[in-house]
């Protein structure tokens, strides 16, 4: 979720506009034609080489279409085989591949760094081809979550000196510092980390900086300070106990632009991205050396962060409630990490009228796409971008002929979709080519569904509210297969259950998951197989069968979603088919089939 500081929004719509108008116009264009200072590298992480060749095709389509500043080296670099190593070993890993393709070079250029990694078990939509490529309704165009990356980024650079800016696929910032970019500095030695005041609540989820002062300049939109330790998700007694609220200088804010936040109520100062000069990439390097291979999961965040500050101690490597994998490596592993990088000198860059904004899961989707009011002025959201709506009313030649209009409530993009069409308030629907009239209820996601007339007997696709669909493509035998994905929007696919006997207790589609098997005439055996390493959650229960077409596999989940929501005994006999689960589809995905579609889609709509 986002979450405002003191500040005017009209200000900080106006200053967004601006530099997503300075990134619009270096789109397509050579360095040399750059009106404005821009990265020498942009390097983009990934968990593995699969998802390596997913972002390569993607980075390639987009550059085939003018899509992104050109003359910029662009890499995508994978995590080494083995464990898991969080977004601080994919820094090490991908600091070590830039050297050894620039050698010394690499200390004398400006590098953005963006860790788009992992599986995003929280809104499925973006798991096969990525968070970083993400689809935005910007205006009349259609963005993706690295364009946006992109233009944050700008402001930075006019006074950044070579090194690593380290951003997250996931979020983003919105700030007004106009009048003040002389003070967006990030030229000093060390580690240069941005901060927004946030709510106490939201600091309990993000790093926190303890600045010396204690103060917030209310009066000030970039403010700067030493840092005296980072808390990295700190209780609410931690953050009061340690020094970690700021207290006001002026308070003449107006109702008007406090965003219902009260001037007695206690902010912190929260974490987003970080910049590190050369001195700091040396150091890893030669660290990184001496230490290869890794064999734990190092937050970029949590433990590079945490090291920094004048009050900063090694007691946090032992705080494990944050860390994914505890293995027996880690803590030695973060007492390196510590010596490391303790002395090394951080500073605070606080952007005091700023709004962080989350969009990992469905419900931020929903919320930032479809009712976030403030964002969707700030950047220029439209609930109706970059679609094709085909009248299938009267064919006579008379141009008199009334257009019937779509009732949009959600966000539409990318699609193809009859004109007759209904999308509900909170809905978001994307790359979607249907030949039938759609009606989809409220606070629901369509994503990546296709439904052709010639392969379908239905005259009205009507899908109730609640309810998250993706069809994906998965490689079969000899042939691509489809697999649509069902899930109630709320569902946590990641919660997992004690052990396989109490997997059938598991929540699904407003039921229990052993319900559903019965529904489906599915053996438990087949949708929880034994495995050595098992994790029994909705994530890895092989629910969904392959079809041989994006329509029959979208036709049989609408089937399927009749049959668990229906109370007059309905059945669905999945038994025949192949299942598969959402952790199978990432591993036999068909990138390809999935962008020629996309591609095919997105000519299908210019040609309308």
């Amino acid at each position: 979720m986002s979450q405002n500081s003191s500040g005017s929004l009209s200000n900080m719509a106006g200053y967004t506009h601006k530099w997503l108008s300075m990134y619009d116009s270096i789109r397509g264009k050579q360095k040399k034609d750059f009106p404005f200072a821009f990265w020498d590298v942009v390097v983009i992480t990934t968990a593995d080489d699969v998802q390596k060749e997913a972002y390569e095709l993607q980075l390639a389509e987009k550059l085939s279409r003018s899509e992104l500043p050109e003359d910029v080296d662009y890499h995508i670099i994978a995590d080494l085989p083995g464990p898991k190593l969080g977004n601080g070993g994919s820094t090490f890993t991908a600091l070590a591949r830039l050297n050894e393709l620039y050698g010394e070079d690499l200390f004398e250029k400006r590098t953005l760094m963006l860790h788009a990694g992992g599986q995003s078990q929280r809104m499925p939509s973006a798991s096969v081809l990525g968070k970083v490529f993400t689809a935005l309704p910007f205006g009349s165009q259609m963005y993706q979550m690295i364009d946006l990356k992109l233009a944050n980024s700008i402001p930075f650079l006019q006074n950044l000196k070579p090194g690593i800016f380290l951003l997250c696929a996931d979020d983003f910032q919105i700030f007004d510092v106009h009048g003040e970019e002389k003070f967006l500095r990030m030229d000093q030695e060390g580690f240069t980390v941005l901060a927004h005041p946030g709510s106490l609540q939201l600091g309990t989820a993000h790093g926190v900086y303890v600045v010396q002062g204690g103060r917030l300049f209310t009066d000030k939109l970039v403010q700067t300070s030493e840092c005296l330790e980072v808390l990295q998700k700190p209780s609410l007694e931690r953050m009061e106990k340690q020094g970690a609220h700021l207290k006001r200088t002026k308070s003449d804010l107006s109702d008007d632009n406090s965003n219902g936040q009260s001037q007695s109520e206690p902010v912190v100062y929260t974490d987003s991205s970080f910049y590190f000069d050369s001195s700091v990439v040396k150091k890893m390097l030669q660290f990184y050396n001496e230490v290869k291979p890794l064999t734990c999961e190092i937050d970029a965040y949590g433990d590079f962060l945490q090291c920094l500050g004048s009050r900063s101690s090694v007691d946090y490597v032992t705080m494990t409630s944050n860390v994914g994998s505890v293995t027996a490596d880690l803590i030695p592993m973060r007492k390196k990490v510590y010596h490391l990088l303790k002395d090394t000198p951080i500073h605070v860059l606080a952007l005091n009228q700023s709004k962080y904004v989350h969009i990992g899961t469905t419900k931020e989707l929903l919320f930032h796409l479809c009712e976030d009011t403030n964002l969707r002025e700030e950047l220029n959201l439209l609930p109706d971008v970059f679609n094709r709506w085909v009248n299938l009313g009267n064919k006579e030649k008379s141009e008199k002929v009334r257009r019937c209009e779509p009732d949009i409530k959600g966000c539409v993009m990318h699609s193809c979709l009859p004109s007759s069409s209904s999308i509900g308030s909170r809905a978001v629907v994307e790359f979607c080519h249907f030949e039938v009239p759609l009606k989809l209820g409220s606070n629901s996601v369509l994503s990546n569904c296709q439904l052709l007339q010639e392969e379908s007997s239905l005259t009205l696709v009507d899908i109730p509210g609640n309810v998250f669909i993706h069809t994906a493509s998965a490689k079969g035998d000899n042939s691509t297969g489809y697999v649509t994905v069902v899930f109630d929007i709320y569902e946590n696919l990641k919660r997992k259950a004690d052990g396989k006997e109490s997997v059938s207790k598991l929540d699904y589609m407003k039921a229990t998951l052993g319900k559903a098997l019965e529904v489906l005439n599915i053996d438990d055996s087949i949708a929880v197989p034994e495995a050595n390493d098992p994790c029994y959650n909705l994530w890895h229960t092989r629910l969904f069968p392959v079809t041989a077409s994006m329509s029959a596999s979208l036709s049989l989940a609408l089937r399927t979603i009749q049959a668990l929501q229906s109370d007059n005994g309905i059945n669905l006999d999945l038994s025949p088919y192949k299942l598969m689960s959402m952790a199978d589809v990432l591993k036999e995905k068909d990138v390809k089939d999935m962008l020629k579609y996309r591609r095919e889609l997105y000519s299908l709509i210019k040609q309308g």
